[in-house]
């Protein structure tokens, strides 16, 4: 999480201030583009999303199985256990690369999982604080959980990677429109 205040803003030097605005301003625009891809090609751009996913995940499981053999950092039982997650990310790379539909039915699935997880805790902590505006506010977010977990569930699978898709778009918009108001306030702190 990004947390800065003024004074911190205040110390940067102006050089340092334009380069880093450069840099946010690149990638609040790399944000909304995918954003808007999103959502306006969802199935599409799941299959893009799916085959990056893989690639990362390939990648992160050659690194820790090349950790293992190069760094030696690791003793018996986290040598099986750091090989057994090397292989799952190779596997589970491979699949999201080689099927990125099942893989984002798999991805649905997981992301209503967390839903359910998220509404649960939610509940419970409105429940906690029922009296309060805070309450309140826990168990409707709560209760929107438990009904976008179903929308992920109930849908046929074009649906579930329609939704999971949109889903990103809209975290991308937020993130994009996010760091431009970062950049904004760069801009306005270095004058």
């Amino acid at each position: 999480m990004l947390n800065l205040n003024q004074n911190q803003l205040k110390n940067l030097a102006e050089s340092q201030l334009k380069g880093h605005r450069t840099i946010i301003y690149l990638v609040a625009l790399l944000l909304l583009v995918g954003g808007v891809v999103c959502i306006t090609n969802p199935i599409v751009s799941g299959i893009a999303f799916s085959s990056l996913i893989g690639v990362m995940l390939l990648i992160s499981g050659v690194a820790v199985i090349l950790n293992i053999v190069f760094n030696r950092l690791y003793a018996n039982v986290s040598v099986f256990f750091s090989l057994i997650a090397g292989i799952a990310y190779l596997i589970l790379g491979y699949a999201f690369i080689t099927d990125p539909l099942q893989s984002l039915l798999f991805l649905a699935v997981f992301v209503a999982v967390l839903f359910i997880i998220g509404g649960v805790i939610r509940l419970f902590v409105g429940a906690k604080l029922f009296s309060s505006a805070a309450g309140m506010m826990n168990i409707l977010i709560g209760i929107l959980d438990f009904i976008i977990a179903y929308m992920l569930l109930s849908g046929n699978a074009q649906t579930s990677i329609t939704l999971l898709t949109l889903f990103i778009g809209i975290e991308l918009l937020f993130s994009s429109f996010n760091l431009f108001l970062l950049a904004g306030a760069l801009k306005k702190n270095a004058k």
